[in-house]
């Protein structure tokens, strides 16, 4: 096993959760969380309570979780990668950019087989994903020097300068899936789209994972039976909303819009410069921060 250096990026595979399955799914991949080495046995990442510093243990274990050991190349000074991470470690405000939004911009660019299932399960998902966002333009919009990106560790390399840039080539999000051509993709039907109007809808009401769970099931369902169903202005309607949202949120939170489209899958598969070290276990332990 390789020893990981300071500012390794840890790509994790898709876990048995189900939105870490429909993201996986999503982007052509198996990966599904990225995080980055930030100290000796421990490492930094976007967690459910936003960025968090927690130690880890590599090896084997009950609650590892197996992810490749990425390095940038040439290798580079980690110190402005750890000032970097403890510039957000530090902020007073901390915020995630939810898993379910990182699904929801993932499948408006991806290949569906389409059934009436599967449009309806889409349209609660994207809704719920153009909440979250709400939720965090409002919170920025009254902490103007909080940071937000849904990819915290392509942001952490960007914020060291040109010489720290990870150089993605043919992104997962503009990727045309191989023998899909009878599928939707419901980016090409945004330009196209209505204004868009939130939907009602009870969030609090929904689980997420069950949500995920019978979207899954829906979607490979749908292309097993190779429905022709054209795509509801509605559903188009709410994609564009969300990826309208996305844009907005990018401009409150002063960042590039390309930061909040990156995947796990474009660091793992599509960075030019990132050298694939090592497939390694890795369990987290105790929350530093």
């Amino acid at each position: 096993m390789h020893t990981p250096n300071l500012g390794d990026i840890l790509i994790f595979k898709a876990d048995d959760k189900w939105i870490s399955k429909l993201i996986a799914w999503g982007t052509f991949s198996d990966v599904s969380h990225a995080a980055m080495i930030y100290a000796d046995g421990q490492m930094v990442e976007m967690g459910l309570d936003g960025i968090m510093d927690c130690k880890i243990r590599l090896g084997g274990g009950a609650a590892s979780e197996t992810a490749y050991q990425m390095r940038l190349t040439p290798a580079r000074d980690a110190a402005p990668l750890i000032r970097a991470a403890n510039r957000y470690l530090d902020a007073k405000i901390r915020y995630d950019i939810p898993a379910l939004v990182l699904l929801g911009v993932a499948l408006i660019y991806r290949h569906l087989h389409p059934s009436t299932r599967v449009y309806h399960l889409l349209e609660q998902l994207l809704t719920l994903a153009c909440m979250e966002i709400d939720k965090l333009i409002a919170k920025l919009l009254g902490h103007p020097d909080a940071m937000v990106c849904s990819q915290f560790v392509y942001q952490v390399y960007q914020d060291c300068g040109d010489a720290y840039q990870i150089n993605i080539h043919d992104g997962v999000l503009q990727a045309q899936a191989s023998g899909a051509a009878d599928g939707v993709r419901l980016m090409d039907f945004i330009p196209q789209a209505g204004a868009f109007t939130l939907a009602p809808l009870a969030a609090g009401n929904i689980n997420v994972e069950t949500l995920c769970h019978e979207l899954y099931d829906a979607v490979h369902e749908a292309q097993a039976a190779r429905e022709t169903l054209p795509p509801p202005c509605t559903l188009t309607s709410t994609a564009r909303g969300l990826y309208e949202r996305m844009t907005d949120l990018a401009k409150a939170a002063g960042i590039p819009l390309e930061a909040l489209r990156v995947m796990p899958a474009d660091l793992a598969y599509h960075a030019d410069n990132l050298q694939r070290v090592s497939e390694i276990e890795v369990e987290r332990l105790e929350r530093v921060r």
